[in-house]
């Protein structure tokens, strides 16, 4: 199940990462090489490859630190084989957005949520169901530093929730579905 999930969806969402992170890159957005980038219920890794890809692009080298967390760590193989084909390393750990940031699962995402420069949080906060990723989120903004920016993409009444549950500063790419908040204290 985990290989037919890879290859029907790891190459399209890595695409629309790079995609996007570029976009936002052309229009100005400020995306600094040597980013701190971690991929929220992140599976196999692809969100943080798109990453990579993008960082390679935009800024010739990849230069920035990724982590990946999920609920299901069966994808923890995956993502060390990620991190084996890029040769850098690419640490993961348990996450449960159905929980509070505060929950033993997500203790290593506390720890770190205040370092991180971009969270990516592509097509996992409609996987929770009711709406319970609504703690996780509040909980993982008020820890952000200044100038940290949270990607959600994912189904639009979930992208406008996040946008107006936030309150941040939003900027997205006309006609493509994902959101950029961009943290200010």
């Amino acid at each position: 199940a985990r290989r037919g999930y890879i290859r029907t969806v790891y190459d399209d969402r890595a695409f629309q990462v790079c995609e996007l992170f570029g976009a936002a890159h052309r229009a100005g957005i400020e995306l600094r090489p040597e980013a701190r980038v971690a991929s929220l219920g992140g599976g196999p890794g692809c969100c943080v490859l798109g990453y990579r890809v993008f960082e390679r692009i935009a800024f010739d080298r990849p230069t920035s630190r990724l982590w990946v967390y999920d609920y299901a760590s069966a994808w923890a193989d995956d993502v060390a084989a990620l991190a084996d084909a890029l040769g850098e390393p690419i640490p993961f750990g348990a996450c449960d957005l159905a929980r509070g940031l505060h929950a033993p699962e997500n203790q290593e995402v506390l720890a770190l949520a205040p370092t991180m420069d971009i969270i990516i949080l592509s097509r996992t906060l409609s996987e929770v169901p009711d709406r319970g990723w609504t703690p996780f989120l509040r909980e993982l903004w008020a820890t952000l530093r200044s100038g940290a920016i949270v990607f959600v993409k994912d189904e639009q009444d979930v992208e406008d929730d996040a946008v107006r549950m936030l309150g941040a500063d939003a900027w997205s790419v006309p006609g493509v579905r994902g959101v950029f908040l961009r943290r200010r204290v």
